[in-house]
């Protein structure tokens, strides 16, 4: 066989070898690519007008049910909640809780592709205006006590009219017995005076 021959057989085997490693290797690349997260509710940046009821996350592929987390905090960093995630193939909703005030927030997740690899990553948005504030529970009118007034009036007059009889009578009494008395001292002193002239008589 002549050099060319040769030059000729090992350049095809070195370019078919190429080719099979570049085939191989776009064949592989798919599978050992992770989840990555595709659409959002909210949106990242996205300014809402009302407080949001429900998270939904989309991934490109199915993510596992087990290490999903997903939670609220607000502009300080702090947790506003901690909310429970529903996962529906690539899809993750999560409901939340409370009533959002007006301010800038964070929906913060983790989740594990289907090849058991982590991912996790933030979504920055805004609420405008303010919650709804509480409408105030209108308290029970209070009745005033007049009634127990009229009431404490009317048995203070009724002891006044009771009271007065009783006085009266008392003053009668106090008078036939003064009254009594005097008859009784002026016939004392006429009978003294009877008995001082019959002795002198005699």
């Amino acid at each position: 066989m002549t050099r060319s021959a040769l030059l000729r057989r090992a350049l095809g085997a070195a370019v078919g070898t190429a080719l099979t490693a570049v085939a191989l290797g776009v064949s592989a690349a798919p599978a050992g690519a992770h989840s990555a997260l595709v659409d959002s509710t909210p949106r990242e940046g996205q300014t809402l007008t009302a407080a949001p009821t429900t998270i939904e996350l989309t991934y490109s592929e199915d993510v596992q049910e087990i290490g999903a987390f997903v939670a609220l905090r607000d502009a300080d960093d702090a947790v506003v909640a901690e909310l429970e995630p529903r996962i529906s193939g690539a899809v993750v909703t999560a409901q939340v809780p409370t009533t959002l005030a007006a301010g800038r927030y964070s929906v913060v997740w983790r989740v594990v592709s289907s090849d058991g690899h982590p991912i996790q990553g933030a979504i920055p948005f805004s609420v405008e205006g303010a919650a709804p504030s509480p409408t105030p529970t209108p308290s029970p009118e209070t009745t005033a006590p007049p009634a127990k007034a009229d009431q404490t009036d009317a048995a203070s007059e009724e002891d006044d009219s009771d009271g007065t009889p009783v006085l009266v009578v008392a003053l009668a009494a106090v008078a036939a017995v003064v009254a009594l008395g005097t008859a009784a001292l002026v016939a004392r002193r006429r009978n003294r005076t009877r008995t001082n002239r019959s002795e002198e008589n005699r």
